[in-house]
């Protein structure tokens, strides 16, 4: 793409009189250890310490090049700085290319993009520049009204032969995911107990001003359930426009089926036959998925197939996306699968209260139900995404052989 627009990207070239190792973050005096951070990234979310890292190399290195430029005029700005401390800037010109998830069922060619439409950033293309493993870099980059600061000073250290052995494009990628959905990536510890302890979760289906509301409400000490119509309404017009899709894949095809059934029963108020008809399907699913890349086992133990379908998400989708599957490991074991009291009959609707009859008939309501349907649904998405994943890297493979 980049080279049928035959863009290539003006580049200036300076000399550093000093080889950069990094950003000190602990006060100490002559003779004494000091912790420096040698690779990381910034925004304005950061405050001083922002601007205090972008006042530091970035303005040497604007103050080296003979242009009148100043801070305020910067837009993108790229350094490239090899070992012997020769450096190439590139600053404005650059087209920067954010490669996402999708998450709307369809986007079309110029179509402007709004949160709802994706789910993170797999990576970001800066025009026609390559990051060699054995340099070092700086990237201070335009996300809406934030600017982004990306650095990594390692290979200029004396002391070693550093070199980055990571995915520069996609470790920017990821930076600019959680700066954009940081209202998920920024829940506290506290917060999300409260949110599973009131068993919802921000699930992948819900529109991301839903997410927000749920967050704001356990912050305000609210209940999440009064929002339960938003998310009902949330909740069926992403199943009816991903059901179809699911229906055409062979391993979720017989599980729609299901699905379709409880749907109906949820729309007729029916929670108890909706709930008891989608809770011991969303363990099937996960099973199935399990089986098919763990040949010969049974998955009959239900904290390895939750480790397995959470691990492979995490592996071939980033956890600052919105599919946060790290954190979703943790709903699934401690409310999809909760455990129950035996001799107790108000457990919390679960996969287990349900097989085991320890719920009574007024735990089957409409949340209990919605909470099946989104919770099929994130696995759904799930093994569909990490499909989709891994057909393209077989794809790109072939390609390449």
């Amino acid at each position: 793409m980049l080279e049928e627009q035959g863009k290539i990207s003006r580049v200036r070239e300076v000399k550093l009189k000093e080889r950069i190792m990094g950003y000190s973050v602990s006060p100490a005096r002559s003779g004494e250890m000091a912790q420096v951070q040698y690779m990381g990234a910034t925004s304005t979310e950061d405050g001083d310490l922002h601007i205090k890292y972008l006042e530091g190399f970035p303005q040497t290195i604007l103050s080296m090049i003979d242009e009148g430029i100043t801070p305020a005029d910067i837009k993108s700005m790229v350094v490239l700085i090899s070992h012997d401390l020769n450096a190439k800037v590139y600053i404005n010109e650059l087209e920067v290319f954010g490669y996402v998830h999708v998450k709307a069922k369809k986007v079309d060619k110029g179509q402007a993009l709004k949160k709802d439409d994706i789910s993170g950033f797999e990576r970001i293309k800066l025009g026609d520049i390559e990051f060699p493993d054995d340099h070092a870099y700086f990237c201070v980059l335009s996300l809406g009204w934030d600017k982004a600061y990306i650095f990594d000073f390692s290979p200029l250290d004396d002391q070693s032969s550093r070199k980055i052995e990571y995915d520069v494009e996609k470790f920017i990628g990821s930076y600019f995911s959680y700066l954009s959905f940081k209202t998920i990536h920024k829940i506290s510890d506290s917060d999300w107990d409260q949110i599973l302890k009131q068993n919802w979760f921000p699930f992948f289906s819900l529109k991301f001003s839903t997410i927000e509301s749920i967050i704001n409400y356990v912050r305000a000490g609210w209940d999440i359930d009064d929002l339960i119509n938003t998310i009902e309404i949330d909740t069926l017009e992403h199943l009816q426009n991903w059901t179809p899709d699911w229906k055409k894949d062979e391993g979720l095809a017989p599980f729609v089926d299901f699905l379709e059934r409880a749907i109906e029963r949820h729309k007729s108020e029916d929670f108890i036959s909706s709930t008891s008809i989608i809770y011991p399907k969303i363990e099937g699913l996960i099973r199935q998925e399990f089986i098919k890349d763990n040949p010969g086992k049974e998955g009959r133990r239900q904290n390895m197939l939750v480790e397995h379908i959470t691990e492979k998400t995490q592996y071939t989708l980033s956890s600052l996306t919105t599919y946060i599957p790290d954190r979703f490991k943790r709903y699934l074991e401690e409310c999809y699968f909760k455990d129950f009291i035996a001799s107790s009959q108000n457990n919390q609707v679960s996969r287990h209260s349900v097989a085991h009859g320890a719920s009574s008939i007024e735990q089957y309501g409409k949340k209990e139900s919605l909470v099946g349907l989104l919770v099929f649904s994130q696995i759904a998405q799930y093994i569909k995404q990490s499909s989709n994943k891994s057909s393209n890297t077989d794809a790109a493979s072939s390609a390449g052989s």
